[in-house]
This record gives C-alpha cells, sequence and structure tokens, in this order.
C-alpha cells in the first residue's frame, strides 16, 4: 500500500512539474489543429479564407472573470495560423524549399471583447506578400451576428526561401488544377460573367455576335476563349509574372511596412551606438 501511495504521489509530481514547466493544453491544440486540417478539413487554395472556430474558456479571461484576456488573441492566432499553414499547403511547399516560417510582426486592434464560453470564429487570409513575408489578416467573428469583434494583421517572415517562389508555386498548381477540372472551369466562366444586379441577385451574361444572353454563357466558343485566357494565365505565373493575381498592397498595410522598417532602423541606430 505504502509503495503504491509514493507511485501515485510520483506520477502526480510528473504531472505537475510537466504543467509548471510546458503550457501542456497548448501543444495538445496544436496537434488537434494540425490533424484536423490536414485529415479532416477540406483543403483550400492559398487565396481563399480559413475559417477555424474556437470557444473561449475559464483560462483564456483575465482579472475581470468575464471576458478574453488580451494576450489570448494572439495565442489563438497560432492555432488559426496552423490550421491555415495545413489546408492551403503553405507550409509544405515551404518546407519542400529547405525554408522555414517565423512571426515578423504583428498589429492587433481590439473592438469588442469575446465573453466567456463563447463560440468565435477567426477568418484568415492572405492580404499581400513580397519577396521575403507573407502577410495574413486575421477576423475574430461572432457567429451569431458576424460582428467582427477583433482584427489582427501578421507578418510571416520566410527563411532561406523566397515568399514570391513559394506563392508561385500555389498558385500555379492551383490554376492547373482549375484548367483540368471540367467543373471547376465551368464554376469559374460562370462566376467571370456574372454581374451583379441593384436588387441584389445576380444576371449571367455572355456576349455573342453583339448579343447578351444569360442562357448562353456556356457555350462552346466562350468556354475555349476561357481555357486559352486560363492557360495564358498559368504560363505567365510558370514565369513569375504574378501580375493578374498578387493583390494590391493596402494603404494601411503600406503605412505599417513604413513603420516596421523605421522601427527597425531606429533600433539598429541604437545597437550601433551601443
Amino acid at each position: 500500500m505504502v509503495v503504491w501511495c509514493y507511485i501515485l504521489a510520483s506520477i502526480l509530481g510528473v504531472v505537475i512539474g510537466t504543467y509548471l514547466l510546458l503550457e501542456i493544453h497548448y501543444f495538445i491544440r496544436i496537434a488537434i489543429s494540425v490533424l484536423l486540417a490536414r485529415y479532416v478539413k477540406k483543403r483550400i487554395r492559398i487565396m481563399d479564407t480559413a475559417i477555424f472556430t474556437s470557444f473561449c474558456i475559464t483560462n483564456d479571461i483575465d482579472v475581470y472573470l468575464n471576458h478574453m484576456n488580451n494576450a489570448r488573441y494572439l495565442r489563438e492566432l497560432d492555432f488559426a495560423r496552423v490550421d491555415f499553414y495545413e489546408r492551403t499547403g503553405l507550409y509544405k511547399v515551404i518546407v519542400s524549399k529547405n525554408g522555414t516560417i517565423v512571426q515578423g510582426a504583428t498589429t492587433i486592434r481590439y473592438r469588442r471583447f469575446i465573453r466567456v464560453f463563447s463560440i468565435f470564429k477567426i477568418a484568415s487570409r492572405v492580404i499581400y506578400w513580397d519577396e521575403q513575408s507573407i502577410y495574413l489578416e486575421h477576423r475574430f467573428i461572432n457567429p451569431k451576428d458576424n460582428f467582427i469583434h477583433c482584427i489582427a494583421v501578421c507578418k510571416q517572415r520566410l527563411i532561406n526561401c523566397s515568399a514570391n517562389e513559394v506563392m508561385t508555386i500555389l498558385l500555379s498548381r492551383e490554376n492547373h488544377k482549375t484548367l483540368q477540372s471540367p467543373t471547376a472551369l465551368t464554376k469559374s466562366i460562370h462566376s467571370q460573367n456574372s454581374v451583379p444586379t441593384t436588387n441584389g441577385t445576380t444576371n449571367t451574361t455572355s456576349e455573342t455576335n453583339g448579343t447578351a444572353n444569360g442562357n448562353d454563357v456556356h457555350n462552346k466558343n466562350g468556354s475555349a476563349t476561357e481555357t486559352i485566357v486560363m492557360q495564358h494565365d498559368i504560363s505567365r505565373i510558370e514565369n513569375g509574372d504574378m501580375t493578374k493575381f498578387k493583390p494590391e498592397i493596402p494603404a494601411d498595410i503600406l503605412k505599417w511596412i513604413e513603420y516596421n522598417e523605421i522601427s527597425s532602423s531606429n533600433l539598429k541606430k541604437l545597437s550601433n551606438n551601443c
């Protein structure tokens, strides 16, 4: 009996010591996020928005005991980014280039707190990239009314590989798949010929011999033309020309990048003076 007590006490001591030295549930959630994204969730394109669902529990709250601690928002972004990396194939391509990815900078703006025991969603998407970094936007959204509680922008710095090269590979693969899939090509043609109307509906138009007819959108001539255009776009991507596919840099992101460059320059000056 005494021996079993020592054994149980030792096990309990190891568990407590492990939790004191490591945040075990953080690593468990990372592992679960990776497994779900890799084997359960649907794959998405690199320019699509990934939705990650989470829940505010008692170890997320602050001293007021009724809403999420500000620091926890950044922690939740780790799980959302892992989900995005796996579902888009971004991390796999980076590793194939013998590279790695690290957090270079983050800016976050809080609008309304997230209450304890409430569900929220994080919508993650690529908004820009340059030679060295990929910029992700994350929105914390209330699923009940779609209110954006918080918005964050993260600069993901790629080490030992080029962000342009990684994005070129992903975009090239995706456009090849679209061209080879009749269903995906049909949807692409339909969406490109869809025009929103003032009453909230969508009209589909197609120009053939100077006339417009929504029922002829999938005619053979139109499909062949779209196929040629997509083949040309793929060729442009493979040659490193991503002008059509790369989004314009948002004005706020441009200012943020300028701020980071000025801050970096000032820190370098301080380091040289030390």
